[in-house]
């Protein structure tokens, strides 16, 4: 039998060759070709790179849909145009060929496992057109080991057993294409000039929506402005020195029920007095007697167990918190980790295993045992036979599971080559992995409670801990390894001990919400259904977010490329830029809903019920152009503002440094100039946007301090292609330049 094998990428393709064993294999310009010594059938083994089709724009259905006109909205075509890459055509033409041979039996698809990678797959089939006479089969797997692949081969499902989720798939990019296309230009031809004025950009820049992404901007310009906005209470807290001779120690004031003072008006949210001089006579009454008896000691063993295995938010959150890179980077790393066989199929949204794999969990323990991988813990679970009955445990749940099981070691593969941070990824992968076989970890709370003569309360309360459990793993990498002496209260405190006490307040405020790291947005972006107030809503999301796994990281990537949020590379932490925050205004004044994790989820869940059956493509897409239609309408009924007068700009002071002569930095129309720039003399110092990365407050702070900012990725002048390089101080030009590893090209 003649089969053409369709990977996603030439690396994946790679594996199926080897899982295959071809037969003197021969290398063709877009294929491998050969006949398999395993099941002794004729193989064509070829690839996409990524996409190879896409949605045509609009101009492709007509000329005049090049200019942006609001009379030409909205663009809803009957039906959409695709097209190939140019980029990528020659591989597509082999491919073609391939798909269209006469001789072939059987084409297998194995893209990545996903609804995004069958929807690749469905694109190439489309256009190239089907072979008629081959049956078609997907081949679905969660890793790129020998034994996963063949194992996949053997249970190949015919192509149609995916419709739904390939129709999902179409909505979805047909959805995105949608809502994009038609905001982005009617709110451009409606708002563009006063945006373009509000954000001084020295070229036309048009307004850039998307479904996702723009709910994804919303949440942090609302964050951003809570904080901004927030204004602190102080407030002071009430605590008891203890001393009686022989043991000293600090108690802190009980605010329950049980007290007086509970929901007093005096207090701020019962943590302490509104007022010092309402604190200073609390402290009188209290110091009336300044003794305070032991009223009751109890120690209280808890139990904590292994948490969850990875999904790929859980693992890109980790990785920004202990790692400090971004959920792209860790999507990166991932996939490279699978395409190595070291890890399963990283896409996923599940944290549980599956009962199939948990039948043979120990062939990935004792292939990791044989790659040298923790083998002091592996060991110990696999001679006491730890691992059997995992399948009954919390971490195996097939119901919670629905393409892809949680990210775990294959125990195959080799991790030679790889980088320090991959190996560091890896890692945690293979800790988190090992810990849900071992032990408990237990530790000991002992709380104190002391009485003051008016029956007020005061607790101390000490955690330690007295079993280690799985934690030994993590020994040195969580702080919760750091107390392991045992001690308890009760070993020196004693029911009905009398301890004299000095009573004392110390000032408390409270603190804004903190603002989203690229990890805790990602964790945001999957609990979507957390963020909404209407209990319903909240319920009948439940389980969808915004975007997917597999789109995440990448939504965050754009928004900051195209300069409307800003990440910290040091600590991740996103704050809006000034450009985010004028379309935030813009969409929220206009199109409020898009701005919502409801409206977004909504829609996400939507495509969910398209994969169950539970809808049709049809009545999906009329709801949504029903929805575009809607917004049109509303927006027409909006003045133009093209007749409106060009608001005048003058220049504003800053707290900042001339990074070059050190004198105050000012705002300009376009940017920021030094204060004694002037046309012909003066400090050369004047920066805007570099190749479509607009400067920030925070980059000309680090010039001014460390001469350099870290790495950017440029555009070229020519709109193809870019380029990484980093701003830095010329000192002996006085000039400031790109800097290409030492090799400088002068900006200003």
């Amino acid at each position: 039998m003649n089969i053409v094998m369709y990977a996603e990428k030439p690396s994946v393709a790679r594996s199926y060759a080897d899982a295959l064993d071809l037969e003197s294999p021969q290398k063709k310009d877009g294929f491998i070709e050969g006949r398999s010594k395993w099941d002794g059938n004729y193989y064509y083994v070829t690839w996409a790179l990524g996409h190879l089709v896409t949605l045509s724009y609009p101009e492709k259905y007509d000329p005049k849909y090049k200019n942006w006109n609001f009379d030409d909205l909205p663009f809803l075509p009957e039906k959409y145009k695709y097209e190939v890459i140019k980029e990528s055509s020659k591989q597509f033409k082999v491919m073609k060929a391939l798909l269209n041979k006469d001789d072939i039996d059987c084409i297998v698809y194995g893209p990545d496992p996903a609804r995004e990678g069958i929807l690749i797959a469905s694109y190439i089939r489309m256009v190239a057109g089907t072979n008629g006479h081959a049956t078609e089969k997907v081949l679905w797997i969660d890793s790129q080991t020998k034994e996963e692949i063949r194992n996949g081969l053997l249970r190949l499902k015919p192509l149609s057993a995916y419709a739904k989720l390939i129709e999902a798939g179409y909505m979805r990019a047909i959805e995105d294409y949608a809502f994009g296309l038609n905001y982005s230009r009617m709110l451009s031809c409606k708002f563009g000039k006063s945006f373009n004025d509000k954000i001084r950009s020295q070229k036309w820049k048009p307004i850039n929506v998307g479904r996702v992404m723009t709910c994804v901007l919303g949440m942090v310009v609302k964050r951003e402005r809570e904080i901004k906005n927030f204004k602190p209470t102080s407030f002071s807290k009430v605590f008891a020195n203890c001393s009686n001779g022989t043991y000293e120690f600090s108690a802190d004031w009980i605010i329950d029920k049980e007290s007086k003072y509970y929901d007093s008006p005096l207090l701020y949210d019962n943590k302490g007095f509104l007022n010092e001089s309402d604190a200073d006579k609390f402290l009188d009454e209290l110091s009336a007697d300044p003794k305070l008896i032991v009223s009751s000691v109890e120690d209280k063993i808890e139990k904590k167990a292994p948490p969850l295995l990875y999904n790929l938010a859980e693992l890109q959150s980790a990785c920004s918190k202990s790692l400090k890179i971004s959920p792209n980077d860790t999507l990166q790393i991932a996939q490279n980790l699978y395409e190595r066989k070291l890890t399963t199929y990283p896409r996923t949204d599940a944290r549980y295993l599956s009962t199939a794999i948990c039948k043979e969990i120990d062939k990935n323990l004792s292939g990791l045992k044989g790659m040298g991988y923790n083998t002091k813990y592996i060991e110990q679970i696999l001679n006491f036979g730890m691992y059997s009955g995992i399948e009954n445990t919390k971490y195996c749940n097939d119901s919670k599971i629905s393409d892809h099981y949680a990210i775990i070691p294959t125990g195959q593969g080799d991790t030679t080559g790889l980088s320090e941070l991959e190996l560091a990824v890896y890692q945690m992968i293979v800790d988190r992995f090992i810990c849900i076989f071992l032990p408990q970890a237990e530790f000991n709370t002992s709380t104190v409670i002391l009485k003051a003569h008016n029956n007020e309360r005061f607790k101390i309360s000490e955690k330690s801990m007295t079993k280690i459990g799985f934690l030994e793993v993590l020994k040195g990498k969580t702080e919760e390894t750091d107390d392991c002496d045992g001690v308890r209260l009760s070993q020196f405190i004693l029911k009905g001990d009398e301890y004299d006490a000095e009573f004392f307040t110390e000032d408390g405020k409270t603190t804004p919400p903190k603002r989203y790291t690229s990890g805790s947005m990602i964790l945001a972006m999957e609990n979507a259904g957390n963020l909404i107030e209407d209990e319903e809503l909240r319920a009948q999301i439940k389980g969808s977010g915004i975007g997917t796994s597999a789109t995440r990281a990448g939504i965050l990537e754009k928004l900051v490329k195209i300069g409307y949020l800003c990440i910290n590379k040091k600590t991740q932490i996103i704050t809006p830029h000034t450009d985010g925050e004028a379309i935030f205004d813009i969409v929220n004044s206009t199109i409020p809903n898009f701005l919502s994790p409801e409206m977004t989820a909504s829609w996400e869940k939507g495509l969910s019920y398209i994969e169950q059956g539970r809808s049709s493509r049809e009545e999906y897409r009329r709801l949504m152009e029903n929805d575009i239609r809607r917004v049109y309408e509303k927006l027409k009924a909006i003045p133009s503002e093209e007749s409106a007068p060009k608001p005048q700009f003058t220049s504003e002071n800053t707290e900042l440094t001339c990074p070059i002569c050190g004198r105050p930095v000012v705002t300009t129309r376009y940017g920021y100039k030094c204060q004694d720039n002037k046309k012909g003399s003066g400090c050369s110092f004047f920066v805007s946007e570099i190749g479509g990365v607009k400067i920030t407050p925070d980059m000309i702070q680090l010039l001014a301090t460390k001469g350099r900012t870290g790495t950017y990725t440029f555009t070229k002048k020519s709109g193809k292609g870019s380029y990484k390089a980093a701003l830095a101080v010329d000192r002996n030009e006085k000039k400031i330049i790109l800097d290409f590893e030492n090799k400088f090209s002068k900006i200003s």
